[in-house]
């Protein structure tokens, strides 16, 4: 983006496309872990033949089962007290049945499969002039209210097609340029499962500015009464010094086991170096990884083996967006592709990697692969996960990553992924089946038929019904204003 989800010199993260379907054919590794975790959850992957059966029992609160195999994903999850007084269990024959409950938070979505009627969507404006939003989202069972991230520190109540109250002001902390194509500033926001009964959220934010040696990154739980938040009840996760003031990552989910997801830049780039801090293929840095916390803010049990006790997955290059399939746990890793074309190493390329519910421990191959080829000769792909889908960088700019849609108003489109590119305001689709990314195509010409009269497309948000939003920030701004943009709803025409 500019935001900056950096970009070919002079481009940055927001900054006839070709798409290639890759299927990962290396299976999950059979394993079984449970974990105390704050809510409780126990875990299971079969062998990518035969799926696998768990039976989960602990204390009062249990929260999830997970059930991975042949290339699929089922869940079950429970809320509530009954694993004190016995079990709850699923199976999975790797046949690709509907999960039997979902994503704690999720429980608001339809699960049922797409109806196969013809889809023809649209961009329903919402809202505009909002000073450079960086994402869009709504508490679990809510209807009514949308909350928007600013970039300069603010969390904004979108109610009936207007901003009517700010949730949050993080801006005395928060040193964002929304003047240019800067990725720091306030982030992403995930709500706590719980948020209607205890108010809690997670964010995360920037403080400062690597150019003057001072920028920290930040994951951090605050507390609400569902009106408002005091910055004074901020409870750190995490908190570390980022060497660059771009590729920041900061996509945030709720995965099937209760557990809050955390994408992590490499730590920046200036060309024409890749990674140049070498942090993706260090285990021992928290950059270039998918974090993993219980939502009491310790790193969760079952992390990676060797890394960092935060590190859930590692070789990511900047995945400015990742978002769990609320009906399936599947986690979806929109990882922005390299800037420059060197005719010593593979093309750049923008990916989508989706990493069934509970595998994890994943290398996705920054910088040794790029879009599942090695970026030079004789590197060994034995261990790297290879991307779902893909597409040239050049003539795109930054992948956005999206959502499945789960919504009841356009059922033909249930269980779709959609994402779209920073530098085309170009939208892609697909569905994730047996492991693999099918009917991939491109729905601008449907979605966006007039392209940049949008803006540039910075990021997607999803209510607690499932529905799909879309963010765009305009390049027309005036000199030293803020970059302004626009939400819009994805419905059917």
């Amino acid at each position: 983006m500019h935001l900056s989800l950096t970009r070919a010199a002079g481009w940055s993260l927001f900054g006839g496309v070709i798409m290639a379907a890759c299927t990962n054919a290396e299976p999950p590794d059979p394993s079984v872990s449970s974990g105390s975790t704050a809510t409780g959850s126990a875990m299971a992957t079969g062998n990518g033949t035969q799926g696998a059966a768990v039976t989960a029992t602990g204390a009062t609160g249990a929260t999830g089962v997970s059930v991975t195999g042949g290339g699929r994903s089922t869940s079950a999850v429970t809320n509530g007290n009954s694993a004190t007084e016995g079990s709850e269990s699923a199976s999975s024959g790797g046949g690709g049945g509907m999960p039997n409950l979902v994503v704690p938070g999720t429980e608001g979505f339809e699960c049922a499969p797409g109806d196969g009627s013809e889809v023809n969507l649209k961009l329903t404006h919402l809202v505009g002039g909002l000073a450079a939003p960086t994402g869009v989202y709504q508490p679990p069972g809510e209807t009514q209210r949308l909350f928007v991230t600013l970039q300069g520190g603010r969390i904004e109540i979108l109610e009936d097609g207007a901003i009517t109250g700010t949730f949050l002001d993080l801006s005395e902390r928060v040193d964002a340029d929304e003047t240019s194509y800067d990725e720091r500033g306030l982030l992403a926001l995930a709500f706590h499962p719980e948020f209607e009964s205890n108010g809690k959220f997670f964010v995360t934010y920037t403080t400062g500015n690597a150019d003057y040696d001072d920028l920290t990154e930040y994951v951090s739980e605050f507390t609400s009464d569902g009106e408002s938040a005091d910055v004074d009840s901020e409870r750190v996760f995490i908190s570390f010094p980022h060497p660059e003031n771009n590729h920041n990552g900061s996509g945030m989910a709720i995965g099937l086991d209760g557990n809050l997801y955390v994408s992590m830049g490499d730590g920046g780039w200036e060309a024409p170096a890749a990674d140049m801090y070498e942090n993706a293929q260090n285990p021992a840095s928290v950059l270039g990884a998918i974090l993993r916390f219980t939502l009491e803010g310790e790193p969760a049990p079952g992390n990676m083996s060797g890394a960092a006790p935060e590190v859930w997955d590692k070789g990511l290059r900047n995945p400015w967006r990742i978002t769990t399939d609320g009906c399936t746990g599947d986690l979806y890793i929109a990882d922005v592709g390299y800037e420059e074309e060197d005719e010593d190493s593979s093309p750049p390329t923008e990916e989508i990697n989706v990493e069934p519910a509970g595998a994890g421990h994943k290398n996705y191959g920054w910088p040794l692969m790029e879009g599942g080829v090695c970026r030079e000769e004789g590197c060994d792909t034995t261990d790297l996960v290879v991307p779902v889908d893909s597409y040239p960088t050049i003539p795109g700019n930054a992948i956005i990553g999206g959502y499945v849609y789960r919504g009841r108003q356009i059922p033909g489109l249930r269980g779709t992924y959609i994402y779209a590119d920073w530098g085309m305001a170009a939208f892609w689709s697909f569905r994730y089946e047996n492991g693999a990314a099918v009917d991939s195509r491109e729905i601008t010409d449907d979605i966006n038929p007039d392209g940049f009269s949008t803006g540039s497309i910075v990021s997607f948000g999803q209510d607690s019904s499932g529905e799909i939003y879309v963010i765009a920030w305009t390049q027309e701004d005036a000199e030293g204003a803020p970059h302004l943009g626009d939400i819009y709803r994805i419905d059917s025409e």
